[in-house]
């Protein structure tokens, strides 16, 4: 007996209990896309998804030294993600249709269809192209067709409209990281930008960003999956953005002799909502803090305090470094390109 033939009789013997099966699949899929779109951004099918495309990226970088594969994982986790989804609903209505001998049959002479022709039958029904060569016999289970149509839009409709608000986040978190680098490449020059050149100063600067930071915040919260979005370019990636951001508010609490500037605290609580939603997904690191150093700002006389109070604080804020280098190199970026020593 050939294996074909084995798994063919095997499945003949758990038709009964197919249909089962195939309406824990329908409501596990349901229930994942729902989770993802309207909870924290993460089903338990598209964290497994998630998680998965980016350790393999990951694992491609590291083998291959180019941090640049990773900016494929946005299109890898989104497609994957609704294929993942559409298999799942056409596997589960076709067990479902197949539970029973003769629910579908051929509409020319009523012959039962086989498992591949039910598979056809749902395909073509959730795509809502209703050929019509095939039905369902009784009217029971015709009833059912135009829910599985309807189901099949539903999808379709939903990884159309989902799209939007990805892209619309995405372009926003680039926007709000081009405005970060604009102000400065680096955390010092990011404060000379703001003690020198804006018309508020340092304090007006971070006015400006607040805003921005806040939505961004929000948009994490609600969607986990933005922070496995890496961007090839280092002016437009988040991660290493808000790691030079951030960096710069521990110089402008700490470092400048007439003390933090106003708003510097809603600012900075964006930036650790920001880590937080980021370690939900993301494990914490363990590699050496780098130094951050105060001469740049000495050298252009800014009025800092001395290296070891400096030092002292940062001692203070290893946590919330640990978060900013986390972010920083998890997407692919050496330490020193947040400092700016690297370049």
């Amino acid at each position: 007996m050939s294996t074909d033939t084995s798994l063919f009789t095997a499945l003949e013997a758990l038709r009964p209990w197919l249909g089962l099966a195939g309406l824990g699949l329908l409501l596990f899929a349901l229930l994942d896309l729902l989770t993802t779109s309207l909870q924290m951004g993460e089903g338990p099918l598209t964290r497994a998804i998630y998680r998965g495309t980016t350790r393999l990226l990951h694992a491609l970088r590291r083998r291959r030294d180019r941090r640049e594969v990773l900016a494929w994982n946005p299109i890898w986790m989104v497609m994957g993600t609704f294929i993942s989804w559409f298999v799942l609903t056409w596997l589960g209505w076709t067990l479902l249709f197949w539970s029973q001998a003769d629910l579908v049959t051929w509409a020319e002479d009523e012959q039962p269809a086989s498992l591949t022709d039910t598979a056809y039958f749902v395909g073509y029904t959730l795509t809502t192209l209703g050929l019509g060569d095939l039905h369902a016999k009784t009217s029971g289970w015709r009833l059912l067709t135009p829910l599985a149509a309807l189901n099949g839009f539903f999808l379709l409709t939903f990884a159309i409209t989902f799209l939007t608000p990805i892209a619309s986040s995405r372009s926003e978190r680039r926007q709000v990281s081009l405005r970060i680098f604009r102000a400065g490449p680096t955390p010092q020059a990011f404060v000379l930008t703001g003690l020198n050149d804006h018309p508020h100063g340092l304090a007006g600067l971070l006015h400006d960003l607040s805003g921005d930071l806040i939505r961004l915040d929000a948009q994490h919260r609600s969607a986990l999956f933005l922070h496995s979005f890496y961007d090839h370019y280092a002016e437009v990636d988040p991660h290493l953005q808000l790691a030079v951001l951030g960096e710069a508010l521990l110089i402008a609490q700490y470092g400048l002799k007439d003390g933090p500037p106003k708003g510097l605290q809603a600012v900075r609580d964006s930036v650790e909502g920001l880590i937080w939603s980021f370690y939900e997904v993301q494990d914490r690191g363990q590699s050496p803090l780098p130094p951050l150093s105060l001469e740049p700002l000495r050298q252009q006389g800014v009025n800092v305090v001395d290296a070891a109070e400096f030092q002292a604080a940062l001692e203070r804020e290893q946590e919330f470094r640990r978060g900013l280098y986390d972010m920083a190199t998890t997407a692919g970026w050496p330490a020193e390109k947040v400092t700016g020593s690297g370049d």
